[in-house]
C-alpha cells in the first residue's frame, strides 16, 4: 500500500471503509483473496492467502473463514499503526455461514465445522478497536446481469473470487507442492 494504508485508515475512522473476500478451492487446496478499499479504489490493499488444512473437497466455508481472518488481521494491523480506535469498516462475503461469527453475542463452540478457523476469525474481531460490519453479498453475479448493473460489493467479489482462482494456478504451474499448511491447534 503506497500511503502506508493512511487513506484506508482515514476511510475507517470516518466510516467509509469497505472489505469484500471470496476463496477458491480445487483438489482440496483453498486460496482466499480479499480487498480493503475506502470510498474509492485509490491505495486500496488487497491480499491472497493459501488456507490451512486440512480441507475437505467442497468446504468452501473454511476457505471463506481464511479470506475474513485476512481482512480482520489487516484491519487490526492498520488500526494499530495509525492509532485507530474509533470507526467502521463493512466486510462482505458470499458465504453466509462465516458471517455469523460476528454477532457480538457469538461464542465459538468445540463442535462447530472448522473450529480452528472459527476461533482465529472469532479472535481477530474481538480485538478490533472498531466496528466491523458484516453484509452478505450474492457472489457469482457475472454472467446473472450485465457488469454495468453489478453492485460495487458484487464487482468486487467477482474480483476476488477471480484473484483466488489465478493465485491458485500460478501456484500450480510453478511447481507448488499444492497441500494445504497444516497449522495444529493449542
Amino acid at each position: 500500500v503506497p500511503d502506508n494504508a493512511l487513506y484506508i485508515a482515514q476511510s475507517i475512522s470516518q466510516d467509509q471503509a469497505l472489505a469484500v473476500s471470496d476463496a477458491s478451492l480445487k483438489a482440496s487446496f483453498g486460496m482466499a483473496a480479499f480487498i480493503i478499499e475506502g470510498p474509492t479504489s485509490s491505495n486500496h490493499l488487497v491480499g491472497v492467502n493459501i488456507v490451512p488444512g486440512p480441507i475437505i473437497e467442497g468446504d468452501s466455508y473454511h476457505c471463506e473463514l481464511s479470506g475474513l481472518i485476512g481482512i480482520v488481521s489487516a484491519v487490526n494491523a492498520i488500526c494499530s499503526f495509525h492509532h485507530i480506535t474509533t470507526g467502521s469498516i463493512t466486510i462482505a462475503c458470499d458465504n453466509r455461514s462465516s458471517l455469523f461469527i460476528f454477532n457480538p453475542e457469538f461464542v465459538p463452540e468445540p463442535t462447530y465445522n472448522s473450529f480452528d478457523l472459527v476461533c482465529s476469525l472469532w479472535a481477530e474481531i474481538r480485538h478490533a478497536p472498531i466496528t466491523l460490519k458484516a453484509k452478505h453479498v450474492r457472489g457469482h453475479q457475472v454472467g446473472k446481469k450485465d457488469r454495468a448493473f453489478l453492485t460495487r460489493t458484487e464487482r468486487l467479489n467477482h474480483e476476488m473470487d477471480s484473484l483466488a482462482k489465478a493465485y491458485w494456478n500460478t501456484l500450480y504451474l510453478s511447481g507448488h507442492s499444492m497441500t494445504a499448511p497444516i497449522h495444529p491447534v493449542h
